[in-house]
This record gives C-alpha cells, structure tokens and sequence, in this order.
C-alpha cells in the first residue's frame, strides 16, 4: 500500500485535529495562466477520474521529497504551502506540519515530471514553469511547450490501483476528507 506525504502549516495541523479531518482542497486543474485553457483532459475522463471536484494533494511514497527537489518542484511547494508573499492575514506561515496516511483506493496519481523546472530546462533549454507564474510565457512558442507538457502532465493520470512506480515526481490526488485517526504528524519544520 502507498503512503501520501501532505505539508501544511501547523496552524492549519491545529484545524484539522480539532474538526476531526484533512478536507480536500485543491482544484485538479492550473487555470491560472491564459495558455492554461486549451483542454488538456476530455470531459469524460476528468468525471471518470473524479476531477470535477476538490482533492487532498501529497507527495507518493517519498516523505524526504528528494524527487521533488530533484525536479526543482520543493521550494515552489514550500512556497505555495507557507503562504510566502501572499497578501492576507496569516499568509506568510514559517512552520509546517508534514502528515502522513495510506493512499485510499480511490486517488489518482500524476507525474509532476512533465511540468518541472528541470524538465522544462533539460528539454527547452529555459525554466518555464517558474517563467509562467513569475513574469508570463510572453511568447507562442512557450505558450505551445507549455501545453504540451501540461498535456503530458494532465494525460499521466492514473488510478493509483493502476499505478506501477514508473513516474519520476508521483504526484497523489485523493478526491475524499482524510480522517484524523488516519494521519500521522511526521515532523514539524520550519522554513
């Protein structure tokens, strides 16, 4: 069985131990960029798949997230999870909680790798996935390397009954609460 490493910040751990679970959160989709919304999953598979609805994230089978880093995908995650240069009350988190459970049988899992800094420089010579959110793509051509490689990233999904440990950056998607007698408080860090 497969274990999901989620990170969070411990002022959220706290919210989640006194409601009893780790509610799903994330939207499966990156809309956020205009090259971001030519369809990358067909509308029948997003509802097989269960992607029309929140999801708990992690990383698969690997708590040190040493692919992660490898990739160059783990201080983004740091980034996004801490809240880091977000303008609202208690944005900027500095200490996380890193939680553990057993993947459920109805998560998914997609390769990170096709949408990774690394790729994107070993590939196209330029670091597209920080360029998108930090400046913009700015031109067609990256707008295009851009959507094939999310295309590649959205087209990698698999059921995780289905999975054979054949990605670089396991990415885990669970479309269901995770209950607190299921998790485990791994560490807490800071950043």
């Amino acid at each position: 069985m497969h274990t999901a490493y989620h990170l969070t910040p411990t002022k959220l751990w706290e919210q989640i131990k006194e409601s009893g679970s780790l509610e799903p959160r994330s939207l499966p989709t990156i809309v956020n960029h205009p090259s971001f919304c030519r369809g990358f999953l067909q509308a029948e598979k997003k509802l097989e798949l269960g992607f029309n609805s929140n999801h708990v994230v992690g990383a698969l089978d690997s708590p040190d997230f040493n692919d992660w880093n490898e990739f160059g995908l783990y201080d983004s995650l740091l980034r996004k999870v801490s809240g880091a240069g977000k303008k609202c009350e208690d944005a900027d988190y500095k200490e996380l909680a890193l939680l553990s459970f057993k993947v459920p049988s109805s998560a998914v899992v997609r390769d990170h790798y096709h949408v990774s800094p690394k790729t994107f420089i070993d590939i196209y010579g330029e670091d597209l996935w920080h360029m998108a959110s930090e400046t913009g793509l700015q031109t067609e051509e990256r707008c295009i390397i851009m959507d094939l490689q999310l295309h590649n990233y959205y087209d990698s999904v698999t059921r995780i009954t289905d999975y054979q440990n054949d990605f670089k950056v396991p990415e885990v998607w669970i479309p269901e609460r995770i209950s607190l007698e299921k998790i485990t408080l791994e560490k807490v860090f800071t950043i």
